[in-house]
């Protein structure tokens, strides 16, 4: 059904949380008993998006995950493994001061790193 609930949401993204696909940022609250230390840019990184609606009144485009995804263990997996090079990437860059101008050899450390 077409149309608008208030200035939030269409009423199409309201059906759509009903059946558990919800925005990045909403994702994220959601499930970080589960997944320690996420945030909405790991889920945009690692999960596909399944639908796109229109949110507030100037009708932004939002895109939408859907939770089931995370039934499958690879889903899962890539999940934590995007949260987990985002966090280790973090604490490299403050370690080693990141500098624009890298020796080799913490070029290569990083490359071993990342992988």
């Amino acid at each position: 059904m077409a149309g608008y609930n208030g200035y939030s949401k269409s009423n199409n993204a309201i059906r759509a949380e009903e059946e558990g696909k919800f925005p990045a940022s909403t994702l994220a609250k959601r499930i970080k008993k589960y997944f320690k230390g996420i945030r909405a840019e790991d889920i945009r990184q690692s999960m596909i998006t399944r639908e796109y609606h229109h949110c507030s009144k100037r009708y932004n485009i939002v895109d939408y995950f859907d939770i089931t995804d995370l039934i499958f263990l690879k889903n899962r997996q890539k999940l934590r493994e995007t949260i987990f090079r985002r966090i280790m990437t973090a604490k490299f860059i403050k370690i080693y001061k990141y500098e624009p101008c890298w020796d080799d050899a913490s070029i290569a450390l990083w490359n071993e790193f990342i992988k």
